[in-house]
């Protein structure tokens, strides 16, 4: 009888002991985000820290934090995407939209003045710029995104009766990996685009086949689990083969550092 209730004993703290490691931390943001994951530090009043399913580690100030609770773990049957999506923006399944800074519209009147001891004068024209540089993702795997990238560009410049416009269109992959498991992730990407170039100049048409690549790296700060803000700075390379074949120029080559500025949505 004894020995039947030390088993049973045995068998209660067994049991407790693997329900509790069966649960997980759900904490719940001000702002309708839903982090979980497991509780690694937690300072009263001040702080904690919380570990997701792909190893990275989210800081968040108390007074950021609506509730924590707690919830079974997911089946081991459970899809990989029904599991992570909640877990951390990088993780395997999550869904990634971007936009650079290249978004943008202007607008603009310009003004040149001449001033000499043969001739005063003036002109006006106006410039209209519109860029446009989308991008949509697939984690892969935690950390590693595939993603299809677009990029327009258009201009049109009026002096006086005259227009000249141009407008080039690129569309190409991209791979990008995250490292870190904090707030703050570094990255690096390598792309392709291809697409094309057209101009105008007074009723004449040209264009141009766009081909090139770049290679760069760069920081994201996570500001929550869906969204970030990145930095990044690179090498690009590009090749513009005219499509008239009676161009006068064969080839152009554009190459050179760069530096973007965008911000990513995680879903």
């Amino acid at each position: 009888m004894k020995k039947l209730l030390i088993s049973l004993t045995l068998l209660f703290l067994a049991l407790s002991t693997f329900a509790q490691g069966n649960y997980r931390d759900v904490v719940h943001l001000n702002n309708g985000s839903i982090i979980k994951g497991i509780i690694v530090e937690q300072v009263p009043g001040q702080q904690l820290k919380i570990e997701t399913a792909d190893g990275s580690i989210f800081v968040y100030q108390m007074d950021e934090i609506e509730k924590m609770t707690k919830e079974p773990m997911p089946l081991s049957g459970m899809s990989t995407r029904h599991i992570s999506k909640f877990s951390s923006p990088t993780a395997k399944g999550t869904i990634m939209i971007s936009g650079s800074t290249n978004l943008s519209f202007a607008s603009i009147n310009n003004e040149t003045k001449l001033n000499s001891d043969y001739n005063n004068a003036s002109y006006e024209y106006d410039t209209n710029q519109f860029s446009f540089s989308p991008s949509i993702g697939w984690f892969a795997d935690n950390g590693l995104v595939v993603a299809l990238n677009m990029d327009y560009e258009s201009s049109k410049v009026e002096i006086e009766e005259e227009t000249y416009k141009e407008s080039t269109f690129l569309i190409g992959p991209s791979i990008t990996y995250f490292f870190g498991s904090s707030n703050i992730k570094p990255f690096i990407l390598g792309e392709y685009m291809v697409g094309n170039y057209k101009s105008e100049d007074d009723g004449e048409h040209n264009s141009a086949t766009v081909n090139g690549w770049g290679l760069g790296g760069g920081v994201a700060f996570f500001l929550n689990q869906h969204i970030s803000v990145n930095l990044g700075l690179g090498y690009a390379h590009m090749t513009s083969t005219p499509n008239e074949a009676a161009s006068a120029v064969s080839e152009t080559i554009s190459k050179g550092i760069a530096f973007d500025a965008g911000l990513s949505v995680y879903f």
